[in-house]
């Protein structure tokens, strides 16, 4: 039991690591074709849309590659265990490569780019739907000043909003821990060991 426990998590960390580097060539692209290379605010929306898809793929896919990694078999509080340090890696992976190092010295102004982006997208799909110009307007007052004080998070701010984000990753590799462990056998036979009968045959 020790044994598997400490395979699984040594088995998350490059887990972790590789799945975080998948998402974040995923994010860059996303951002250079929502800012720059797409223009067709469906399309740019559709993206946003896609990236939440692609997570969850990604995500249920590298857990079954970690519970195959690890024998086949774990119980839920082993595969909530792995889970959580393979998503916890991930997250930190993309933290590092994407907010400290790309949006610092790659696109400093990646946050603003991809706000403008979003909300340009937003408002011309509310506006061929016939969304009063005053209400848009209203309602981009609002989102800009939600977005103002997250530009001037304090590190205090941060700290908070990484502890969140841990306790909203906990929960979410509980919830795929009980949809994807799988319980060892209860009784187990060596095929050599003599009287052995294949209950197939």
């Amino acid at each position: 039991m020790a044994d598997l426990e400490s395979r699984i998590k040594k088995q998350a960390i490059p887990n972790g690591l590789l799945l975080g580097v998948i998402i974040l060539v995923f994010n860059i692209f996303s951002f250079y074709f929502i800012t720059v290379i797409c223009k067709n605010p469906i399309a740019i929306l559709g993206e946003i849309l896609l990236g939440f898809v692609v997570n969850i793929i990604v995500g249920v896919l590298f857990t079954l590659n970690l519970r195959k990694k690890v024998g086949g078999y774990w119980t839920f509080r082993q595969a909530t265990s792995g889970i959580f340090i393979m998503f916890i890696i991930s997250y930190l992976t993309l933290f590092i490569g994407r907010d400290l190092i790309f949006g610092k010295l790659v696109e400093p102004n990646m946050i603003e780019k991809t706000q403008t982006a979003m909300l340009d997208a937003r408002n011309k799909v509310l506006m061929r739907n016939g969304v009063d110009q005053a209400k848009i307007d209203e309602q981009d007052e609002t989102i800009h000043k939600q977005l103002d004080a997250e530009k001037n998070m304090t590190a205090t701010g941060y700290v908070k909003t990484v502890f969140i984000n841990f306790i909203f990753l906990f929960v979410v590799s509980a919830v795929v821990a009980a949809l994807f462990k799988k319980e060892p056998p209860l009784f187990t036979h060596d095929v050599n060991e003599p009287g052995y009968v294949d209950p197939t045959a």
